[in-house]
C-alpha cells in the first residue's frame, strides 16, 4: 500500500511539473505574427493602433537613406539635399501613414531572438508615441528585418504599395522623384542593350512602348520589368508617363533629349509640346539625355534650354 501511494504521489507530481512547463512555454515562446488578430501587434511591438504620432529617425541621414549616389541627388534642389542630411526626426501625425504602419506590422512573421549584428548601412528608428506618452519603438534594418526593444526579430513583407511605411508624407514626393529617375535610367540600358547594339536605330516613335516590351519579353526579362519602368512613382495611374523624342537617333548628341514626363499614355512621341509639370510636388517633371543623363525639370525656361534636336 505505501509503495502504491508513493507511486501516485510521484505521477501527481510529474504532472504538476509537466503543466508548469508548458504554461511557461507558452508564457516565453514569442508568438507569430499571423496568431494575432489584424492591427494588433505582435510580441513586444509598440502598439501602432492607438498612437497618435510616430517619429522617424534615419541612420546616417535621411539623405543617405534615399539617395545614395551623386546622379539620384542631381534630382534634388540645395534646399532640399540640406534638409535631409541635417534633420534628425521627422514628426508624423499623418492618420493615413499610422494606419498603413499597423497594417504592415501585423503582417510581420516571428524571425527569433536578436543573434549578432545585422550588416547594412541602411537603419531606420521608428518611436511612437500616444500624446506625450512614448508607447515604444522598434528599429527597421534594411528593407524587411524589424528588431524591437526586447531584442525580437521579426521579418516584414509589405503588400504593393505598403512600402510607404518607409517614407512619411511629408518626403514621398522626394522618394517619388528619385524613383523617377531610377525608372528612366532602367530605360536608358533597356534601349541601348536592345536596340542600340551593333548601331541599330531607336525603335520607331509610333510603336516605341510596343517594340520595347516585346524585346524586353524576348530578352527574359520579364513583362513586371519593364511595367515598372514605364511608369512614374509619383503620376496617376496609367501604363506609361513618358515619352519618346521622335528627333534623337542613337548617334545624337549626348545632351539631346531621349525620353521625357508627359502625361499617361502609350507609344507618345513628339517634343517638348507634350512635357509635364503635373507629376510632382513641388512642380516639375525628369527627362531623360541621350547619355544617360537625368534631369528635373522645375520651369518652362529650363525646359526650353535643352537640345530637343
Amino acid at each position: 500500500m505505501f509503495r502504491f501511494r508513493t507511486a501516485i504521489v510521484i505521477v501527481l507530481c510529474c504532472v504538476v511539473l509537466l503543466g508548469t512547463a508548458l504554461m511557461l512555454a507558452r508564457l516565453l515562446v514569442p508568438k507569430r505574427a499571423d496568431d494575432f488578430r489584424a492591427g494588433v501587434p505582435a510580441v513586444g511591438l509598440p502598439d501602432v493602433a492607438t498612437c497618435t504620432e510616430v517619429r522617424i529617425r534615419y541612420f546616417p541621414s535621411a539623405l543617405d537613406y534615399m539617395a545614395e549616389t551623386a546622379q539620384e541627388r542631381a534630382v534634388l534642389s540645395q534646399e532640399e539635399i540640406g534638409e535631409l542630411a541635417t534633420q534628425e526626426w521627422i514628426v508624423v501625425e499623418d492618420a493615413e501613414y499610422i494606419h498603413t504602419l499597423v497594417r504592415t506590422l501585423a503582417s510581420v512573421t516571428y524571425d527569433g531572438p536578436a543573434q549578432g549584428t545585422v550588416r547594412t548601412k541602411d537603419v531606420v528608428l521608428f518611436a511612437c508615441y500616444r500624446g506625450d506618452e512614448r508607447v515604444g519603438s522598434f528599429t527597421l534594418f534594411g528593407k524587411n528585418l524589424i528588431e524591437t526593444e526586447n531584442a525580437e526579430r521579426f521579418r516584414c513583407a509589405p503588400r504593393p504599395g505598403e512600402a510607404a511605411f518607409l517614407y512619411p508624407p511629408r518626403i514621398q514626393a522626394l522618394v517619388h522623384r528619385i524613383g523617377c529617375l531610377r525608372h528612366l535610367l532602367r530605360l536608358h540600358n533597356d534601349v541601348r542593350r536592345l536596340f542600340y547594339r551593333n548601331g541599330g536605330p531607336v525603335p520607331p516613335p509610333e510603336k516605341w512602348c510596343d517594340l520595347l516590351t516585346r524585346a524586353s519579353r524576348e530578352a527574359g526579362l520579364g513583362s513586371d520589368h519593364l511595367q515598372v519602368a514605364l511608369s512614374c512613382p509619383g503620376a496617376e495611374e496609367g501604363r506609361c508617363h513618358y515619352a519618346l523624342n521622335e528627333a534623337c537617333k542613337w548617334d545624337s548628341p549626348g545632351e539631346m533629349v531621349l525620353l521625357f514626363e508627359t502625361k499617361a499614355g502609350w507609344n507618345q512621341h513628339g517634343g517638348l509640346e507634350l512635357f509635364a509639370f503635373d507629376n510632382h510636388d513641388p512642380r516639375g517633371g525628369c527627362v531623360l539625355l541621350n547619355d544617360g543623363t537625368v534631369k528635373f525639370i522645375r520651369i518652362e525656361q529650363e525646359l526650353h534650354a535643352l537640345r530637343w534636336r
